[in-house]
């Protein structure tokens, strides 16, 4: 699995992000997220037919197109 790439909101690199499977309250289902622990910058998927690869690779298209891309 490739690195993730830095916040494309802040630039705050991969170990300010938090990248796993979760379960909250706030959401009827489980959700796979990246989230940046510094801008609170995050992607979010319901979709339980994706996995963690599929997340980690949406966020680093969506870091591709940032002033930060590292």
């Amino acid at each position: 699995m490739d690195k993730l790439k830095p916040c494309p909101f802040c630039g705050a690199n991969e170990s300010d992000l938090d990248f796993r499977f979760a379960y909250a309250t706030t959401f009827t289902k489980p959700f796979l997220f990246v989230g940046c622990r510094k801008c609170g910058g995050m992607m979010v998927d319901t979709n339980m037919e994706h996995c963690l690869n599929d997340v980690k690779e949406a966020w680093n298209k969506r870091a591709e197109g940032s002033e930060t891309d590292a």
